[in-house]
């Protein structure tokens, strides 16, 4: 049975010998970090949940960046191996990577990501379709790549609700925006403290002829984050 929600893709590194100072083995150690790096894998990760990519036994991929390999090798290991995550040491040379500049650092890492993904998936064409599809997406719109959330349709109006995270090093925002056939009515763009918050913040979408309404969920935890929000999300849109 597959995993319906890919969750996540992180970078680590290795520890190299006779290394001083504290390391907590998250990219930023060995390997120059970027202001995005933490963003990137979880970006790739949403955009190909949105379009229901799977793996059979795992929805986190674990990235260890490997000086000691050869440039470029994937290999499969198990430093974690808590039962939902795919850990991969991948080749790479520190002094290249850190004589790129941040632009050049993020999108090595966005192209380790998705040879990683292809490589894992090399005998699935329509998997490897979806791989291609996201990365040039992604490629043409950067930190500003859209991910579906959630949509519907009533009579008069299509609704879509959709994040991005961190669009250029800014806040992660979600938008909403309600359109007739194909012509956009109304938007209105929430500002989001993190963008795991749309999670709990949207549950139904509701319209009244008048106004999108979006209700919130109902749990503690969403109880919680959504206190942080207008609640219920309105939307004032006119749309015959």
């Amino acid at each position: 049975m597959k995993v319906l929600n890919f969750k996540d893709i992180r970078f680590f590194e290795i520890k190299p010998e006779n290394y001083i100072g504290n390391f907590d083995g998250i990219l930023g150690n060995v390997y120059n970090d970027t202001i995005d790096s933490k963003n990137i894998g979880i970006r790739i990760a949403k955009k190909l949940n949105e379009h229901h990519f799977t793996f059979d036994d795992f929805d986190h991929l674990y990235v260890f960046l490997n000086p000691k390999i050869s440039e470029n090798k994937i290999v499969e290991t198990e430093i974690y191996d808590l039962g939902w995550n795919k850990d991969i040491f991948y080749g790479l040379d520190k002094v290249k990577f850190n004589n790129l500049n941040e632009t050049q650092r993020n999108l090595k890492l966005e192209e380790i990501a998705f040879e990683i993904l292809s490589n894992l998936v090399a005998n699935d064409i329509a998997e490897l379709n979806i791989i291609n599809l996201v990365q040039t997406e992604i490629l043409v719109n950067q930190t500003n790549t859209e991910i579906l959330l959630k949509e519907k349709v009533f009579k008069n109006i299509s609704i879509n609700l959709s994040f991005k995270i961190n669009p250029n090093g800014k806040k992660s925002v979600m938008i909403i925006r309600g359109s007739n056939n194909g012509d956009i009515m109304c938007t209105k763009i929430i500002e989001l403290f993190h963008h795991e918050d749309v999670y709990h913040i949207v549950d139904k979408i509701k319209y009244d002829g008048n106004k999108i309404i979006i209700d919130s969920k109902k749990n503690i935890k969403s109880e919680v984050v959504t206190g942080k929000y207008e609640s219920p999300i309105i939307v004032d849109c006119n749309c015959l």
